[in-house]
């Protein structure tokens, strides 16, 4: 029932967006950011032989980095749209594994302050998730949350943020060797400079 809520609701703040974009003062940007990533996971060592180990649940937390574009809609730049790839190579307890996102959210900005330079902001995301873990096949599966933040506009061109992302996934795997590896959701959190134009 969620991820069908998520899949509507994505594509509904982009078309909303885009109705806002008629009557404001538009503004694209493109940027980048380091991230750290938490995954939360079931492992099960061995699952061929299960006598050799049992099931666990494992909190990794690896470093990666994100790159972005999008749009800035509204009179105050207050409705934002977002297309992000994020990357990180993450290691748990019997593997490692590799990980791409490709996200699309819808942001809502609120002003902190009266130049309109401070914003905290808070959204959706959906998209897919590129997984591969150590000696399995890679797979593609749905993923959506939320984010929150804040914004600063250091100039016209230039802002940075600092952000939370939380992801619900549904990735399974299987190594080779019989080792089971399932990752629950991932939360990110990230710093990053965005430019303006």
């Amino acid at each position: 029932m969620m991820k069908k809520i998520a899949l509507i609701a994505v594509p509904a703040t982009f078309l909303l967006g885009a109705n806002v974009a008629q009557a404001s003062d538009n503004s694209w940007f493109v940027g980048g950011a380091a991230q750290k990533q938490m995954s939360k996971s079931e492992q099960t060592p061995m699952a061929q032989n299960p006598m050799l180990g049992q099931d666990f649940s494992s909190k990794d937390r690896d470093w990666g980095f994100e790159l972005k574009a999008g749009k800035y809609l509204g009179a105050n730049d207050e409705h934002r749209v977002t297309m992000t790839y994020t990357n990180t190579d993450g290691g748990s307890t019997y593997g490692d594994y590799e990980q791409q996102n490709f996200l699309a959210s819808y942001d809502y900005l609120y002003s902190l302050s009266a130049d309109n330079r401070w914003r905290a902001f808070a959204g959706v995301t959906a998209g897919m998730a590129h997984t591969k873990f150590d000696g399995a096949d890679s797979a593609n599966d749905f993923v959506y949350g939320a984010q929150v933040g804040v914004n600063y506009r250091i100039t016209d061109n230039w802002e940075t943020e600092l952000g939370y992302r939380y992801l619900k996934q549904d990735f399974s795997a299987t190594a080779s060797n019989g080792d089971k590896f399932e990752l629950d959701r991932t939360e990110q959190v990230y710093l990053g400079v965005n430019y303006r134009f």
